[in-house]
């Protein structure tokens, strides 16, 4: 299952470099868990958080954050958030509450 987002840059500033991706992919890692976190009394999924109990999640069907640039301008204009075992309701609250992330400009 993939939940996917076309970015649109904040008043008088552009989308982010995609010198950005790693960056924008954490924060939006960090946003998702922490809303999540906030929505069910601090649980946060395996899904979104690739940890299940003191380790890793196993079998790679955690969250992937995908930060794309699919016009090939040299900005990111898109976010896939993708996981092979899917979203509970839970996750795809947290993700679809995603409207506006600070991923940092330095």
């Amino acid at each position: 299952m993939a939940v996917r987002y076309e970015l649109a840059g904040a008043a008088g500033q552009g989308l982010p470099h995609v010198r950005r991706t790693l960056r924008l992919g954490e924060a939006a890692r960090a946003y998702a868990m922490g809303r999540c976190g906030r929505l069910f009394g601090g649980n946060v999924s395996a899904a979104l958080s690739g940890h299940e109990g003191a380790g890793p999640a196993r079998g790679h069907r955690h969250a992937f954050f995908l930060p794309t640039d699919e016009d090939n301008d040299g900005a990111i204009d898109h976010l896939t958030v993708y996981a092979a075992g899917g979203f509970d309701d839970r996750e795809l609250n947290a993700l679809q509450s995603l409207s506006l992330l600070a991923w940092g400009r330095s």
